[in-house]
């Protein structure tokens, strides 16, 4: 349903941006 995908693609969203910002703070050290 419509609610099914915009949970969803928000909680990937969400997702996505800690993995990047946690892969990006691993680098750095």
């Amino acid at each position: 349903g419509v609610w099914i995908g915009m949970i969803f693609g928000t909680a990937l969203q969400t997702f996505v941006l800690v993995y990047l910002t946690w892969r990006t703070d691993w680098d750095k050290q």
